[in-house]
């Protein structure tokens, strides 16, 4: 059977959506499958992302440099603190400046609604997709060579290749086989947009609580999304707050470095853990996001990385289709698992050992915490390899997210 479509993509999120976009901008010929209704979505959650330079320049080079100028704003700094229960953060341990790597900023703040909301536009004007929404992927199934995708509403679709960018611990996934480490955090985290009276001039903030981290992220002069993580029990009890009471309880944690506060839009949280996919492709599949891995939010990387994961997903198929490659081969597929699975572990290592070390009370920890930071703030070649970490700029950079 001859395939109706040569990649389809499962998973309308933001990762699944920008890759869907960049794969049609290439010249494949693709379908999106989301069980929600692509006409009718609405974005209220309060959560904003904290994207990457490398990130940035993969929605430029996808067109969307009107989208990051209008709602994108530059995070030019962030400063890594500690702090204590009831006091707020003490005075700044770790400084990173993009100008120590030659750069303007970091990235850029955005919120998820203006993101998501512009990505959809461009999907449904983009006349190269084909988009099943309000639709679920059955199974997949191999067929005289073919892989056949049967869906909900009783059609079935033959392609070359099943990109599943279906969310953390994927559904899908794991009912073709794939399975993951995973590890259960005992912690929520919560978000909102806070108001607040002095500029924050840019500046990012993580405060590294005993019972979690918080973040500051600076969505304009005089507002920043938080991410506050606390245990479970907190965190469920400070979602039947009304809004006054909420922010008696955020005060002490914020501080008074940026004046007054006060709320803006909804509050939303979830459940904190770890899940790592053993594998990330295998013949005509493949993962992508959080289908691939969920990581502690304290670093913000969880979508920079999905993006990561699309760009060079792009650029492996589009590689092996100029070659005249079969795009579904297991061979072409393991070139994207070397490239990304080595930083997907790497990441979620890191998070989980920073978040350990932060929130364990094993005597002499605080101790060890503060050598650590004086090495990183003294040695100029670590700390800009952090910042270029950071930034999005180390390692092996697919074309589209490189600096132009």
């Amino acid at each position: 059977m001859k395939p109706e479509f040569e990649i389809v993509v499962v998973g309308g999120g933001l990762v699944g959506s920008l890759l869907t976009h960049s794969l049609s901008r290439a010249g494949f010929k693709v379908a999106l499958i989301e069980k929600g209704d692509q006409q009718k979505r609405t974005f209220h959650t309060g959560r904003a992302f904290a994207l990457s330079l490398a990130s940035c320049n993969y929605l430029k080079a996808l067109g969307f440099v009107d989208i990051l100028e209008q709602y994108g704003n530059p995070i030019k700094g962030v400063i890594v603190t500690e702090g204590e229960a009831g006091k707020g953060s003490r005075e700044g341990i770790l400084e990173f400046m993009p100008s120590e790597i030659g750069e303007e900023s970091f990235g850029c703040m955005i919120q998820e609604e203006n993101l998501l909301e512009a990505v959809g536009e461009r999907l449904k004007k983009n006349k190269a997709v084909r988009i099943f929404s309000k639709t679920a992927v059955e199974d997949a199934v191999f067929d005289d060579g073919s892989l056949i995708v049967n869906l909900s509403k009783g059609k079935s679709i033959p392609t070359e290749l099943l990109a599943i960018c279906d969310g953390s611990q994927s559904n899908l996934g794991s009912r073709l086989g794939y399975s993951y480490i995973k590890k259960n955090y005992r912690q929520r985290a919560i978000t909102c947009t806070v108001r607040h009276e002095k500029s924050n001039e840019g500046l990012a903030y993580q405060f590294f609580m005993p019972t979690g981290p918080i973040a500051f992220l600076p969505l304009s002069d005089h507002s920043v999304c938080i991410v506050w993580t606390n245990t479970q029990k907190v965190v469920n009890r400070l979602d039947q707050l009304d809004n006054d009471q909420f922010l008696e309880e955020l005060r002490p944690a914020f501080g008074t470095f940026l004046g007054d506060i006060s709320l803006e839009g909804p509050r939303g949280s979830w459940s904190l853990e770890l899940s790592m996919a053993r594998k990330m492709v295998s013949a005509r599949f493949a993962l992508l996001g959080d289908a691939v891995r969920k990581i502690h939010p304290l670093a913000g990387q969880g979508l920079n990385l999905g993006l990561r994961d699309a760009a060079v997903f792009l650029e492996i198929v589009e590689t092996a289709k100029y070659r005249g490659e079969d795009i579904g081969f297991p061979t072409v597929l393991e070139r994207y698992q070397r490239w990304r699975m080595f930083d997907s572990v790497s990441f979620a290592a890191a998070t989980d050992f920073f978040n350990w070390a932060y929130t364990s009370s094993i005597p002499g920890n605080q101790l060890v915490r503060q050598l650590g930071t004086g090495i990183i703030s003294n040695i100029t070649p670590l700390k800009g390899y952090l910042i270029r970490e950071a930034a999005g700029l180390s390692g092996d950079i697919p074309e589209l997210m490189k600096n132009r």
